[in-house]
């Protein structure tokens, strides 16, 4: 198996991620070093690019670079998708939300009873042949020539559309958990205000983590891979485990994300207003 990413230079969790698979003797393959920054969809144009060049049909496990840790060893990630459908791509999942259903898609219908049902396209695993074909199929649908499209919403889309039927989700967080953020006042005042984002803890309503390891309650399942999506603080995490924390100033959820999506929020209302 080999595992992917793409980064144009080394900050947030970069160093956290690179450490917890050299401690089990992975290599992290780092695309996009040196690039100049042009927008979201670089590290789908750049995956693409890799595996044209690259054709053994191995397993490929793709995750962001800069909010991503290995909780455990990545053969147990491989040894999970070998026992799955070859002929899909697996890709993490989040709750839904108000804030996603408006900028993203709706829930794809076989999802909406799941515990996690809305596509992350933070983290995703799949032999490469079905990923390439998958990649190949986005550039033709939404043309990524515009390298300021937004990932996530596009893939959603994509998915949701069932015109690439070999797409499905972690929806029990076996493997991938994209962590979820307290609900409590604290929280709350942190996510509206442009305060640093404080450390997520290492046990909450949604999860707990101990001896290394972290458990979803939800769906009682240990995964492997930590995304902390939104730019979440993941300090006390990287402490337990020993791994260097993040070397920039960690902006809040609301400065990093949020504000984006009520950006295209507000622009869907005046296009519709305007119909």
């Amino acid at each position: 198996m080999k595992i992917l990413t793409y980064a144009t230079h080394e900050t947030g969790y970069f160093l956290a991620l690179t450490e917890s698979l050299k401690r089990y003797n992975y290599d992290l393959i780092v695309l996009g070093q040196g690039d100049k920054w042009y927008g979201l969809l670089q590290k789908l144009v750049s995956l693409k690019n890799y595996l044209s060049e690259n054709q053994s049909n191995e397993v490929i496990c793709f995750v962001d670079a800069y909010d991503v840790i290995f909780l455990d060893n990545p053969k147990k990630l491989e040894q999970w998708f070998l026992k799955q459908d070859s002929n899909k791509v697996y890709f993490s999942a989040t709750r839904d939300n108000f804030t996603t259903r408006q900028v993203f898609s709706k829930i794809a219908s076989q999802d909406r009873n799941k515990i996690f049902n809305r596509l992350n396209s933070g983290c995703f695993i799949g032999f490469r042949d079905v990923i390439y074909n998958l990649l190949c199929d986005l550039d033709k649908e939404y043309d990524f020539s515009n390298l300021q499209q937004n990932d996530q919403e596009i893939v959603s889309k994509y998915y949701s559309s069932k015109k690439f039927s070999n797409i499905t989700l972690d929806c029990d967080s076996e493997v991938f958990y994209n962590l979820e953020w307290n609900t409590n006042p604290i929280n709350a005042l942190y996510f509206f205000s442009d305060k640093v984002a404080i450390k997520q803890p290492l046990k909450s309503i949604h999860y707990k983590f101990n001896n290394n390891k972290l458990f979803v309650k939800k769906s009682r399942t240990y995964p492997i891979v930590l995304h902390g999506n939104g730019n979440a603080n993941l300090d006390s995490f990287t402490q337990a485990l020993e791994l260097p924390s993040k070397n920039e100033e960690n902006r809040n959820y609301y400065g990093y994300s949020t504000t984006t999506y009520f950006n295209q929020i507000k622009y869907k209302f005046t296009i519709q207003s305007t119909v």
